[in-house]
This record gives structure tokens, sequence and C-alpha cells, in this order.
């Protein structure tokens, strides 16, 4: 069990790390995160939270979201 926890304190980390030299405030992710999740909310259920990674490469930003549902939503299209 310890090694588990040192490996996710490991990652959150690097996501620190990462985030520091994107120049994106945890707070940014957060919010970011939270309307991600609200949008996803209505397409899915959501079985955790999603996870949002932003990434930065020779000027240009890569955004990945990551989420887990158990099921699809019913989507009725008018």
């Amino acid at each position: 069990m310890k090694k588990k926890i040192s490996s996710k304190m490991d990652v959150r980390a690097q996501n620190v790390i990462e985030n520091d030299r994107l120049n994106v405030t945890r707070q940014s992710i957060e919010v970011i995160s939270r309307d991600i999740t609200a949008v996803l909310e209505e397409y899915f259920n959501l079985s955790s939270k999603p996870v949002v990674k932003i990434n930065s490469e020779k000027g240009k930003y890569t955004v990945a979201v990551e989420a887990e549902c158990d099921s699809l939503k019913s989507i009725f299209i008018i």
C-alpha cells in the first residue's frame, strides 16, 4: 500500500512541476476541470472526477481529459 501512495505522490509532484512550467495555477486547472465535469455529466454517468492535463510544446498547448464513466446517458436528438 505504501508503494501505491508513493506512486500517487510522485504523479502529483510531477503534475505540479509541469503546471508550474506552464504558468497554469492549480485554481485554473480546478475551474477547467469543474466546467468539463459539468459538460461530461450531461452525457455520461461519471464514476470519477475527470483529470485534466495541459502540456506545452513549441508554443502550442495540448489539453487532455481523462474520465471514467459507468454508462452513457440517453441522448434525445430533436
